[in-house]
């Protein structure tokens, strides 16, 4: 079967294994804040929550707020029942694993998966790491932070490996809209105060065959927010701070690719042309 360009880079690493990543890459053009976000976000239409969904939907973002909290920050979100606000969720970007800065572009992809959790700058032609406090965002230098995640399978349009729920369709909570995903800069009260980056995500309807979401009804939903918050707890006692040398003692396992879990000829017709290199080779 065919091979993706940079599969190598998703197989084996992660816990569980990574399901995407991407690589965004530039400099700003006019000076910025101090705090650049990273920001989901609907437009279409607000979030479609009943009491179940919404108390599902509160206990994954306990997940992720407690996540954040171990990186020594935090997220902002909202369900969008405010007046004139888009249901969001928001990170800083300086919380997310690996960060690369140079004093001039460079092509992508950079880092090692061996490396999964960093800060590094490109100093004759290596990249060396550096404190993540050095890192600031002007318009000379040139940053590229790296996404990746476990947790959300876009391929099939669900949430995966959540403690406590496993498998959930992305539906069950805004239905087909799509998603936005940017970087920006924000106000106090959270509204956006600029916009530096933009990408609409949306499902693929006949691509892919996702598993079926689990069913609950309202006492089995403030259940598995308990188990969520419950396993994310003994998630954080279990991996604690970990020493470089407990780290270098890690053994990575890879998963088994299946390649009837992706339907590349459909897949493959969203390259766009100037990206043709994505393609899989042909045989």
């Amino acid at each position: 079967s065919s091979s993706w360009a940079f599969r190598e880079r998703l197989e084996g690493y992660g816990s569980p294994d990574w399901l995407w990543e991407v690589q965004l890459h530039g400099r700003f053009l006019k000076p910025t804040g101090k705090t650049i976000w990273l920001r989901g976000e609907l437009r279409d239409s607000p979030m479609q929550l009943g009491l179940v969904s919404r108390a599902l939907c509160r206990g994954i973002l306990k997940f992720a707020r407690m996540m954040a909290q171990r990186r020594g920050g935090d997220i902002c979100y909202a369900f969008g029942d405010e007046a004139h606000k888009n249901p969001s969720i928001s990170l800083p970007v300086m919380l997310l694993d690996r960060i690369f800065v140079a004093d001039q572009s460079h092509p992508l992809p950079v880092g090692d998966p061996e490396e999964p959790k960093g800060t590094w700058r490109l100093v004759d032609g290596k990249w060396v790491p550096i404190e993540r406090s050095s890192v600031t965002f002007d318009t000379e230098t040139y940053v590229t932070v790296v996404l990746a995640t476990s947790y959300i399978d876009w391929t099939n349009w669900q949430l995966s490996s959540i403690p406590g729920l496993g498998t959930l369709s992305l539906e069950t909570f805004w239905g087909e809209q799509g998603a936005w995903i940017a970087l920006c800069e924000m106000e106090p009260d959270e509204s956006v105060k600029a916009y530096f980056l933009e990408a609409n995500l949306e499902p693929v309807k006949g691509s892919s065959s996702p598993r079926q979401s689990t069913v609950y009804n309202e006492d089995e939903a403030e259940r598995a927010q308990e188990e969520i918050v419950v396993a994310g707890e003994e998630q954080s006692k279990a991996v604690g701070q970990p020493s470089s040398e407990e780290e270098e003692e890690v053994t990575r396992k890879r998963t088994a690719y299946d390649s009837s879990d992706i339907d590349e000829e459909d897949l493959s017709e969203w390259v766009p042309t100037e990206r043709d290199w994505l393609r899989p080779p042909t045989e």
